[in-house]
């Protein structure tokens, strides 16, 4: 199963990513900050990650 990492600051744009992401039963995680953002990064692997600069 594809595993994501989700960073994303704005409440509004995770619940839809998420939304997103339950519909196509992925597995995801979710950061509000680039700090636990590389906590997970550095803890699991995935396949995936979705963030804005």
């Amino acid at each position: 199963m594809t595993s994501v990492l989700v960073v994303e600051d704005n409440i509004e744009n995770m619940e839809l990513i998420i939304c997103l992401l339950k519909m196509k039963d992925y597995n995801f995680e979710v950061a509000m900050d680039g700090e636990r953002a590389m906590e997970l990064a550095n803890t699991y692997n995935f396949d995936l990650i979705i963030l804005d600069l």
